[in-house]
């Protein structure tokens, strides 16, 4: 019986500590999944945002063993340099991914932290060309789940204190989440949150009791071979002078890896399961005094019977003889009893035994150290009395716990300051010798901080760090209750989508600091003006949404006039300025509604609307309401047919440039150079339905280089043909184009390629380019008009600050828009500014041409007030090459 307890002791340390293990490990996994819902929930994540959030969880305090969280992303060959370009960019210029290895997939480690110390090695290691690591990281790529490496040398490992290594990986998919099939799960793969741990670290940080009892060795197989040994517990110790008593071998499934677990029992183990039970002493003093009374009594009756005292004193020897025998025992069981009892107090959890009517019966160490109360003070107590102020929760669980045999969970507790703490409790039925429940045995962790990390990861993954706010994850998932529930009830609701107008200029000027200040007290303004059932969210930037769902009415025009007094609301709440510090700020947004019933679209459809119609709020002029309509809809899909064509033309060389010519009265000085598009389908298209489109796609850089070098070949061209080598020509240039910092060098090098005369060249800004930056303007047109370049301000008058254009800029010609030219002879007020410009000009020294001139009497105008040079209809339309040199030449060359 004894050997069998002892055995049975020896199997309940190992499995102890094997639960241990597997307990940190999935502690570890939801630390992963944690980051990974993080990312989901924000998108891209930032090395500053992946630092706030990984240091917020503390690993050192409440994940021991941990040696950090990091990201590796995945890319092909194709993107190595871009990849290292952009890591380069956050300041560390001699990054590169290493081992330098030729291989089509690289997965480098971009985040670590804590990024200090050991960690530091690891930036830029690529983990696919480790094979060991590979076989985890395709695991959890193609499966989707937590995977274990088996054993590593870490990168972090220097020549001191080398340990094995092991890493756990989850992988990332991108924002979408996880994909359903292998092939997709394979090509959208982006990267792996992954954690590794030096073994060493790990075991000694959370087996530290355990290993007071058992030698362990920790394999990574089914097997024992040296070279799979990931920890050993006395490597570095002098051999047993004696076999251990006790000893085991069991493997452990770990996250796709097998450990084989190899453990020992130590000497103080041993000595404290070999000591002997007590052997009671019943009744001994009783004994000797009941001897002690026979011996007078025999003195008394018959003092000469000296045998029987003899005898009587032969038995109180033997009787004493056996008493100190019996005290020895019971001193060896007392203290094996005292050696238990320290075991207890010394585990750092709180160890408590009860009765079946809840009296405490055992309170140690542990437990004061948790609740604060010495055992003097609770024995004999209820416990549900002492450290329960939710009986409720207490009492389900007892019930459990009788009716299983155990019961593990988490249940809050009270301290005896009145704190709470969130502890994970275990707790044993313990019978008697005839099956009747007689005591609990429980053990309760406590797991408060742990359970904050894990409140604090969860605000992290679904409110916005910097407003509070619900961020994009929970939004969608109140959206998708609202659709529910508007379906279901049959009721309107609605959501806005909310951009602060010229907040971009707010942060180019005060910087993101004060940025940031606004969009924090925007957020309480905008949860002011909607009900307790509505939702305000942040999806980024300076961009809210609201989802408006409570009680509307059910007639639709009722609802939509009830919508659009809380969207009024929330203008008339952004009247009173914002404190930013030092400064009194003015902003206004701009609300795009669209509405949703039992019959509405689907919720990204539903985003879709919101976001267009808040554009056309701001097209209306911002600080204004604007409710979707399915014509919006429309306008966006041709433009997004547009867009997608306007790639595929450049790709088609579909682009041509119309040259319009331009008359002095007597003969033709030049022409107009104008790109047009011809379109597969909608034929000849004219700058004005594609230039806006190529300026917000990028693509008006390559266009407008595009124009200059055509321009200009075709001016060398008429330069090799006498009776066209006077000819200017004229090129507008886009705002975007300009403020390219080698737009100088580019134009000149366009030029001396041509073999081109610069004074033949003239280009026409408008003034939405000069808004921008006047000394760079200057800087430009003055490098060029060294060279001969001509300049001109296209769309004379329309702009903002014309005359301030005219004292400061270098120009050469000015031209009258056709707005004005247009109505010159009917409207006295176009006649008047017609006679101004030109009048301003011509006493500046500067020459004017007016455009959009398509009759004789406009002409005439025009030249009785000093504008002779003209282009527009009355002259000629825009004429292909070909077209314009027939021209030429019907006119005789002029």
């Amino acid at each position: 019986m004894h050997e069998q307890n002892a055995n049975s002791r020896f199997n309940a340390e190992l499995s102890e500590a094997v639960a241990k293990i597997g307990h940190h490990f999935s502690e570890y996994e939801q630390v992963l999944k944690g980051a990974y819902g993080y990312m989901l929930a924000t998108g891209p994540v930032s090395r500053r945002e992946w630092h706030t959030y990984i240091n917020a969880l503390r690993l050192d305090d409440s994940y021991p063993g941990i040696h950090g969280i990091g990201f590796a992303q995945y890319f092909r060959s194709a993107e190595m340099t871009a990849h290292v370009a952009s890591v380069r960019a956050e300041g560390f210029s001699e990054y590169k991914v290493w081992p330098d290895t030729l291989g089509g997939e690289y997965t480098a480690i971009i985040y670590l932290e804590p990024f200090s110390g050991r960690n530091l090695r690891a930036l830029g290691y690529d983990m696919f060309s480790n094979p060991v690591r590979r076989a985890a990281m395709a695991r959890a790529r193609d499966s989707g789940e937590v995977t274990l490496s088996g054993k590593v040398r870490l990168v972090q490992e220097t020549s001191e204190d080398i340990q094995a290594g092991v890493l756990m990986y989850i992988p990332y998919y991108g924002p979408t989440g996880l994909p359903e099939t292998l092939e997709q799960r394979r090509s959208s793969l982006a990267g792996y949150i992954y954690a590794p741990f030096r073994m060493d670290d790990f075991v000694t940080a959370v087996l530290r009791a355990e290993l007071r009892d058992l030698e362990l060795r920790i394999f990574d197989s089914h097997t024992d071979a040296q070279d799979n040994l990931l920890f050993e517990s006395d490597k570095n110790q002098p051999g047993r002078a004696s076999l251990p008593k006790f000893r085991r071998t069991i493997s452990i499934p770990l996250y796709g890896q097998t450990w084989t677990i190899e453990a020992l029992s130590r000497p103080g183990f041993e000595n404290a399961v070999n000591s002997q039970e007590p052997q009671l002493v019943l009744l001994g003093g009783t004994l000797l005094s009941i001897l002690a009374a026979i011996v007078s009594f025999m003195l008394l009756v018959n003092k000469e019977k000296v045998g029987a005292l003899a005898r009587a004193n032969a038995e109180l020897v033997s009787a004493i003889e056996e008493q100190q025998v019996a005290t020895r025992a019971r001193q060896e069981a007392d203290m094996r009893i005292r050696q238990q009892a320290s075991l207890l107090d010394k585990a750092t959890d709180a160890i408590i035994i009860r009765g079946i009517d809840h009296r405490i019966h055992f309170w140690n160490h542990g437990a004061q150290r948790l609740y604060g109360w010495k055992p003097e003070e609770v024995m004999g107590k209820s416990i549900e009395e002492v450290i329960y102020g939710d009986t409720t929760s207490f009492r389900n669980a007892h019930q459990v716990l009788l009716r299983e045999g155990e019961w593990r969970g988490e249940i809050m507790q009270l301290r005896k300051d009145g704190g709470m703490l969130t502890a994970e409790a275990h707790w044993t039925l313990v019978a008697d010798d005839d099956g009747r429940p007689h005591s609990i045995f429980a053990i309760n962790t406590d797991i408060t901080q742990r359970k904050m990390a894990e409140k604090e990861i969860q605000h992290l993954a679904f409110y916005d760090s910097l407003t509070g706010l619900p961020n994009r994850q929970l939004l969608l998932d109140r959206l998708r209750q609202a659709l529910a529930g508007s379906t279901r009830n049959r009721q309107t609701g609605a959501l806005l989508f909310i951009d602060l107008d010229n907040f971009k200029l707010l942060n180019d000027t005060l910087g993101h600091d004060v940025g940031d200040l606004l969009l924090r007290q925007v957020a309480p303004r905008l949860i002011s003006c909607v009900r307790d059932g509505d939702t305000v969210a942040r999806l980024g930037g300076d961009e809210f949404v609201v989802v408006l769902v409570s009680n509307f009415s059910e007639h639709p025009e009722e609802a939509v006039t009830q919508i659009r007094a809380i969207c009024e609301r929330i203008l008339a709440a952004f009247s009173q300025p914002f404190s930013l510090g030092a400064y009194k700020h003015h902003s206004t947004p701009s609300i795009g509604i669209a509405l949703f019933n039992d019959q509405s679209s689907a919720m990204d459809e539903l985003l879709k609307q919101a976001d267009l119609a808040m554009y056309q709020a701001k097209a209306s002029g911002r600080n204004s309401i604007c409710f979707f309509n399915p014509g919006m809809q429309v306008e966006m899909d041709a433009r997004v047919v547009l867009e997608s064509d306007l790639h595929k033309s450049w790709e088609r060389n579909e682009f041509v440039l119309h040259y319009q010519p331009q008359g002095d009265g007597q003969r033709v000085i030049g022409a107009e150079a104008l790109v047009r598009w011809q379109h597969p389908r909608r034929g000849l298209l004219s700058p004005s339905e594609f230039i806006p489109h190529a300026e917000e796609t990028g693509l008006i850089l390559p266009l407008g280089t595009w124009v200059l070098e055509t321009a200009c070949a075709q001016l060398a061209a008429w330069a090799r043909d006498p009776a066209m080598a006077w000819l200017n020509l004229a090129v507008n240039v886009s705002p975007r184009q300009f403020c390219q910092p080698d737009f100088v060098e580019q134009v000149l090098c366009i030029l001396d390629h041509a073999g081109v005369n610069p004074q033949k060249l003239k280009l026409e800004l408008t003034e939405s380019l000069l808004l921008n930056n006047m000394d760079d303007t200057i800087t430009k047109i003055a490098a060029l008009k060294a060279r001969g370049v001509g300049f001109a301000l296209d769309d004379f008058g329309t702009g903002y600050s014309s005359l301030y254009y005219l004292k400061c800029l270098p120009l050469d010609w000015v031209k009258i828009d056709q707005f004005f030219v247009r109505d010159v002879l009917t409207n006295p007020n176009d006649a008047t500014i017609v006679r101004a410009i030109i009048l301003l000009a011509r006493s500046m020294g500067l020459e004017v041409i007016a455009e959009g001139v398509e009759t004789e009497a406009q002409k005439l105008f025009l030249a009785q007030h000093g504008c002779n040079a003209y282009q527009g209809y009355l002259l000629s339309p825009p004429l292909s090459s070909g077209q314009f040199q027939e021209f030429m030449q019907q006119r005789g060359g002029g």
